[in-house]
């Protein structure tokens, strides 16, 4: 268990690192504004992407790991049902691009997201099934890569939207093919093939839990830019994403412990001996990485971003606040996923939204984007509080059936 949490861990490390790094780069090379209009766009097309991922990356996980015999199977109707969604958003997308001549960058951010969606279904397969020394390589190599290319043009002065743009797509979808690659050597049994439309009917039915649950997820952690945009602008962008990097980076320990105990939580027999020691490392990792990010505020903001994002270490103290919470919601979360109450899941990261929408345009707007800091951390208390009520729901349930 301790390989696999390292391996993994170092692959989202490596993830995380391009996203970081590109934004350590960009701090330093463009305006707050032009800074800000990448961080909306990039937001955009994450959320764009969400009718095609489906919440895939989740479902195989589990479904692979309670059933591996089926496992072509499952990936194949996941993929096929992609491929479909992956054409609409594509048109759509064109279309909007021709009536509101927002060009082609966005474009091209959508079309990587894409790639990238495709990527990570073929990535959790591997996953469900014990590898992740490959992925954890190739991930590594690729990302120093693209941040080399990043810094190198960089430094020559000739870093603009356009160009970064087809630097993030080349990435990923070298990142994916290669995933796939492994997948055909690895697991040649579970090469895709056209799924027939009954297969598809029935993943879209019975994957809407995991589907609602995943875009409500990835709305809410996105949701947030785009607010911030339209209500105080691109310079308040620039700040508050900086700060969202540092969340992330800290929450990488989640989405690692996430990653590697969802296929062994997935199995009945295996979640009573599980739990306790989950809960234990997430509520640890989160108080770690909390203290950790207050106590050296103004040296990882002058290491990450320069003298320019100063002002940003003031508001370091809540932002580890939210640190905290996302690792503590993230455990109950994790149980609920792995008992399949992601319909229930879906509820709860719903009326988050509503609260996080609500709060911030509650608070005053002189507290700029520490509004938004407030609103997230609410957001997430709600979170935890309601996840924490629905576990105890089914304990109760589950005694009173034995």
């Amino acid at each position: 268990m301790i390989t696999k949490v390292s391996l993994l861990g170092i692959t989202l490390l490596s993830r995380l690192a391009v996203n970081i790094g590109l934004f350590m780069v960009l701090a330093r090379i463009l305006s707050p504004d032009v800074l800000g209009k990448f961080a909306y766009w990039y937001s955009v097309a994450n959320l764009s992407v969400l009718f095609v991922d489906y919440g895939f990356s989740q479902s195989l996980l589990r479904d692979i790991g309670a059933n591996p015999k089926a496992g072509q199977r499952t990936l194949s109707t996941a993929l096929t049902i992609k491929t479909a969604a992956a054409a609409i958003a594509l048109i759509v997308m064109a279309f909007a691009s021709i009536f509101f001549k927002f060009g082609f960058f966005p474009v091209l951010l959508l079309i990587a997201a894409i790639t990238n969606s495709f990527g990570e279904s073929a990535g959790a397969t591997l996953r469900a099934n014990g590898y992740y020394s490959q992925e954890s390589i190739i991930s590594v190599c690729l990302s120093g890569v693209l941040l080399s290319s990043i810094y190198l043009l960089g430094k020559m002065g000739r870093f603009n939207l356009l160009p970064l743009a087809w630097l993030i797509f080349g990435f990923r979808i070298t990142m994916s093919g290669t995933t796939f690659l492994v997948l055909k050597i690895k697991l040649p049994n579970y090469w895709p093939y056209i799924a027939n439309i009954s297969d598809c009917k029935a993943a879209i039915k019975n994957g809407i839990g995991y589907a609602t649950d995943v875009g409500l997820t990835t709305l809410s952690s996105n949701l947030d830019i785009v607010l911030v945009k339209f209500h105080l602008g691109d310079a308040a962008v620039s700040f508050y994403q900086a700060g969202q990097k540092i969340v992330q980076a800290a929450s990488l320990g989640a989405q690692t412990l996430s990653g590697v105990y969802l296929p062994v939580l997935a199995n009945p027999d295996s979640i009573s001996k599980h739990k306790a020691r989950l809960r234990a490392l997430l509520i640890g990792a989160g108080i770690l990485f909390g203290v950790a990010v207050t106590m050296f505020r103004d040296f990882i903001v002058t290491f990450l971003y320069g003298t320019n994002f100063s002002p940003l270490a003031e508001s370091l103290p809540f932002f580890s606040i939210l640190i905290f919470m996302k690792f503590v919601a993230a455990y109950s979360g994790l149980i609920l996923t792995a008992l399949g109450r992601q319909s229930r899941r879906a509820m709860v990261n719903a009326a988050s939204i509503i609260v996080l929408i609500f709060v911030f345009f509650a608070l005053p707007r002189s507290l700029d984007y520490s509004a938004m800091i407030y609103a997230q951390i609410i957001s997430v208390l709600v979170v935890f509080i309601s996840y924490s009520a629905i576990i105890r729901a089914e304990n109760r349930h589950v005694n009173k059936s034995t």
